[in-house]
C-alpha cells in the first residue's frame, strides 16, 4: 500500500461517493453528476486508531467538512436539520430511505463480523489498548493465551458495539467498567451504541 492507501484506493473512494449519492455525509453539498464541491472519503475510525479502508468505516465528505474533521477550519452548518458532533462523525440514525445502507459481504471478516476499528496491521494506539487489557486481566479467560484485543463491530451502519474478544479461541466478551469481562456468546446480544469514546477517536 502506497502511502498507507491500497492500490485500488481510487475506485473504492469512487465506490463511496456513488453508495452516498455523491453528498457530503455532513452539509449536503453535492459533487460528481451532482455538483461541483470537491469530495473526500473520511476515516469513520482514524487510520491512526486501526480504522480499516473498508467502505463500511468511509464515508463521504466535502472538502471543507473533510478539512474540518481533521481540525482544519470550520464545516459548514447542515441546511435541513442540525446534528451533533457523533451523528455528523459516524453517520445520522435516521431512517430515511436515503440514508438507509447495508453492509456487503467485502466489508466482513470471516466470521461474518464488521470490524469497524481494524485493518490488516494494527496501529499502535490498537496494539498499546491490547497490551493493556491482557495485562489487566491476564490473557484470555476461557483460553490463557495473552490475544485479547478491544473491537468496535458494526451490527449495521450507525449502530455498532464494544466488545472484547480473543483471537486465539474466537470467544467474545462484554466489558464492565475497566476490571471485569462478561462472556457472551455474540455481539448481538449488546444493546448497540451510536458512537464510540472520544478518547479512541483521536488522531
Amino acid at each position: 500500500m502506497a502511502g498507507g492507501y491500497p492500490k485500488d484506493w481510487n475506485s473504492r473512494r469512487r465506490k463511496v461517493y456513488q453508495r452516498d449519492g455523491y453528498k457530503c455525509q455532513n452539509c449536503g453539498r453535492k459533487g460528481g453528476p451532482y455538483g461541483d464541491f470537491e469530495l473526500h472519503a473520511h476515516h469513520i475510525v482514524p487510520k491512526s486508531q486501526g480504522g480499516s479502508h473498508k467502505k463500511s468505516n468511509l464515508k463521504t465528505l466535502c472538502k471543507q467538512c473533510h478539512d474540518a474533521a481533521h481540525g482544519k477550519g470550520i464545516a459548514p452548518s447542515q441546511k435541513k436539520k442540525k446534528r451533533g458532533f457523533w451523528s455528523w462523525l459516524f453517520g445520522s440514525s435516521s431512517k430515511s430511505s436515503e440514508q438507509k445502507q447495508e453492509y456487503t459481504p467485502e466489508d466482513r471478516d470471516d466470521d461474518g463480523y464488521v470490524r469497524l476499528g481494524k485493518s490488516n496491521g494494527k496501529g499502535w494506539a490498537q496494539k498499546k489498548v491490547d497490551k493493556k487489557i491482557n495485562k489487566r486481566h491476564g490473557g484470555c479467560p476461557e483460553c490463557g493465551e495473552a490475544d485479547l484485543t478491544v473491537s468496535w463491530i458494526g451490527l449495521k451502519p450507525g449502530k455498532k458495539v464494544k466488545v472484547v474478544e480473543c483471537e486465539s479461541c474466537k470467544a467474545f466478551y462484554e466489558p464492565i467498567g475497566e476490571n471485569e469481562l462478561h462472556l457472551i456468546s455474540s455481539p448481538e446480544e449488546l444493546d448497540p451504541s451510536s458512537s464510540a469514546l472520544l478518547e479512541e477517536l483521536k488522531d
